[in-house]
């Protein structure tokens, strides 16, 4: 089990983030001014904020101030809100996904058994804040987190709902194409019922996969024999298709991140400085000015950028490292007879970091997390063959001595 440091550095940087998320747009004007502008009714520039959605008129209330807050960055004029809401979007649909894998291992224990709860946080509070929670309680538990490959019906169930959560992105950016399609002078308010319906993505993504796991466990769809052989193909079939499920999210958030970073480039002349970083778009965000929400958002998107990515490098790294010597050491204490497979799975792991490494820097820290996940599942795959030898080896002996007797 790792030191209580990590954990510890997990549980700074989720402060870390609720300071420079929620502490700054309070202390800069950002949060009173978009409290004032749905209270009004009105962004500071004049355009009109939706206020209806429920009926309820406070849950009403925080939903606008939740959509407005997005949707002021989707139809800025310029280029870097846009793009920084698309990139941490991207980022947070495989980070939903790695939450709702993991939530599934047979021996998960804890808070990391709700990952509805986890998700819906990520989206409302924000991922610096809400991910290294998990991250803590995810390195906290140790190898206890994760040391089985989930059960064949779920993993079949992944690839579907990763598919399903794909077109959520798009509603993102509806707002801006239908006030480009429609040629009105100003957005249509309506077009922000699109940014509240991308805050549905985890109810999306763990209701599909919680259906579609129901319907082939009642259709006995994996293999119901109970031999090592056949636990160990099925093993290897849910690895594949938890595998699938993450390349299809990794795929979508590199494609996110390298058009991001293409557009900001070569069409819209934007420095990725500015995309990317606090501080470097336009002057200091000032009290009283129009562009006030719209600059305070992007501070928050560009924070919450930083610091998701600094804790995906760091879980990354302890998968990577701890985690797979931690499984290796289970595995030999479990099952002495499968050291070989463990101790091969135990070499050194330092080509993956820098895969990884250069993964995250290339193609987004999402990208990067879909690939130690990926990995993950090769780590589990073999640590699966060597308890099926070593169920074999224990089969024989046993016939061995039942003959000779």
């Amino acid at each position: 089990m790792p030191g209580p440091h990590l954990t510890l550095n997990f549980l700074a940087f989720s402060a870390i983030g609720l300071f420079a998320l929620w502490g700054i747009v309070l202390t800069n004007g950002t949060l009173p001014a978009l409290i004032e502008a749905v209270n009004d009714g009105f962004y500071p520039n004049g355009l009109r904020i939706h206020l209806r959605y429920t009926g309820i008129a406070r849950v009403d209330h925080v939903l606008a101030c939740l959509v407005a807050f997005f949707h002021i960055r989707v139809i800025a004029r310029e280029g870097p809100p846009i793009m920084m809401v698309l990139e941490v979007a991207a980022t947070l649909l495989v980070i939903n996904l790695f939450i709702l894998t993991e939530s599934r291992r047979k021996d998960s224990r804890s808070c990391l058994k709700f990952p509805m709860i986890w998700a819906c946080l990520n989206h409302v509070v924000g991922t610096a804040v809400v991910f290294p929670l998990f991250a803590m309680l995810y390195v906290g538990q140790g190898h206890r987190s994760g040391t089985r490959l989930i059960n064949a019906a779920e993993a079949w169930a992944l690839p579907v709902a990763s598919i399903v959560t794909v077109p959520m992105l798009a509603l993102l950016i509806l707002p801006r194409l239908w006030f480009a399609l429609s040629r009105r002078p100003h957005p249509s308010p309506e077009g922000q019922i699109s940014i509240l319906l991308f805050f549905l993505s985890p109810v999306v993504l763990v209701g599909t996969q919680t259906v579609l796991a129901a319907i082939i466990r009642n259709l006995s769809l994996p293999p119901s024999s109970s031999s090592s052989l056949t636990v160990t193909k099925s093993g290897t079939t849910a690895a594949r298709c938890t595998q699938i499920a993450y390349l299809i999210l990794g795929l979508l958030s590199a494609t996110a991140h390298l058009v991001i970073c293409y557009i900001a480039r070569f069409i819209d002349n934007t420095k990725l400085s500015s995309v990317y970083l606090p501080h470097a778009h336009g002057p200091t965000i000032l009290r009283g000015k129009q562009d006030i929400i719209t600059k305070g958002a992007l501070r928050f998107s560009q924070y919450d950028y930083i610091v998701t990515s600094v804790i995906i490098v760091i879980l990354g790294l302890y998968v990577l490292l701890s985690e797979r010597r931690l499984l290796a050491e289970a595995a030999k204490e479990t099952s002495p007879a499968s050291s070989n497979i463990t101790t091969v799975m135990a070499a050194s792991p330092y080509g993956s970091v820098c895969a990884f490494l250069a993964t995250s820097a290339v193609l987004g820290p999402g990208t990067g997390l879909a690939f130690v996940a990926i990995r993950k599942e090769q780590f589990l795959v073999t640590l699966e063959k060597s308890h099926g030898q070593a169920g074999k080896g224990s089969s024989l002996a046993a016939c061995s001595g039942s003959t000779v007797g």
